[in-house]
């Protein structure tokens, strides 16, 4: 008995002593920073899967969501009547692809995704969210942890959560966030991510 809990001392005392030390700059500092690596990464994808709560259902889908520049493609597979549904997009426009071959075009991702699942969600902004940062040019209120990495996000209705981090070419990204949007919340653990600069 003694041994095992020497054991369990030692692994926490060995968890502690791996946490990087308070950083000595002001958060707000560092959180320009980190915005200003993720501006230069001119690719990005991540991976994971997102519950969506409202007051007549709940689901949870898989997503894969990457961008190189402006071009972006969101796939998100779950109970969505078809199966799954891809979003494709860049500056023209986007186009909407379901998994028994309906295909529809839209300027607004956000309309598009809505009127295919249900489900109303700021395909806009979403974007800037999922990588932790505010939406560009938009009023927000914004929490940072000690690290410059947002904690609390208030902008356009919607109440964000960010609950986990993980580190992807130099970059803090999250892995786990909850948003609340109006009579909606959603629940997104991100497992992987891949950052590059071309």
């Amino acid at each position: 008995m003694r041994v095992l809990l020497l054991l369990i001392l030692a692994a926490v005392l060995a968890g502690c002593a791996t946490q990087p030390p308070p950083p000595d700059r002001p958060a707000e500092e560092l959180f320009a920073e980190r915005v200003e690596a993720l501006g230069a990464m001119q690719r990005w994808q991540t991976t994971g899967r997102m519950a969506i709560n409202t007051p007549s259902d709940n689901v949870t889908v898989s997503l894969d969501w990457r961008e190189t520049g402006e071009a972006w493609r969101l796939d998100m597979r779950g109970p969505f009547g078809s199966g799954a549904v891809q979003l494709q997009g860049n500056a023209q426009g986007v186009t909407l692809r379901t998994a028994d071959g309906r295909e529809d075009f839209a300027m607004d991702a956000g309309e598009l995704l809505y009127h295919y699942t249900g489900y109303q969600l700021p395909m806009h902004v979403l974007r800037d969210w999922v990588r932790g940062l505010p939406a560009a040019d938009q009023e927000h209120d914004l929490d940072l942890d000690e690290f410059g990495r947002p904690q609390t996000l208030e902008q356009l209705g919607w109440s964000i959560r960010y609950t986990g981090w993980t580190e992807a070419n130099g970059v803090q990204v999250p892995s786990r966030m909850t948003l609340d949007g109006p009579d909606i919340n959603l629940r997104a653990s991100l497992r992987s991510w891949e950052l590059a600069r071309d």
